[in-house]
């Protein structure tokens, strides 16, 4: 597919395909050119959900950010402090632990 969009949108598009697609797209940039300006860019309305801790995510924690968001996850993966987990249903991004045990 090919798309066309500002510079300043390039990174937000990018973030978004690899929302969209888990991680998998190969993407490529290459300047086309300049026009004239077109408007504001459109702002995304969700945040991310990111693991504040590293270690294996767990079935229990994992059960209990479902509600903040869409997962990336599953349970047994490796994950490490800042990385980011979910796509949270908010505006503003949210530190969670998905490597909390049950008690």
């Amino acid at each position: 597919m090919e798309f066309a969009c500002p510079a300043a949108d390039s990174s937000a598009c990018a973030s978004e395909m690899l929302t969209e697609t888990r991680g998998t797209i190969v993407m490529n940039a290459l300047f086309d050119g300049y026009i004239p300006y077109q408007g504001e860019i459109p702002q995304r309305p969700t945040g991310a959900l990111i693991s504040d801790r590293q270690g294996l995510t767990t079935t229990y924690s994992l059960n209990g950010l479902q509600e903040r968001g869409m997962l990336f996850l599953g349970a047994g993966v490796e994950v490490y402090e800042g990385m980011i987990v979910g796509e949270h249903s908010r505006d503003n991004d949210l530190d969670v632990n998905g490597c909390a045990k049950s008690t």
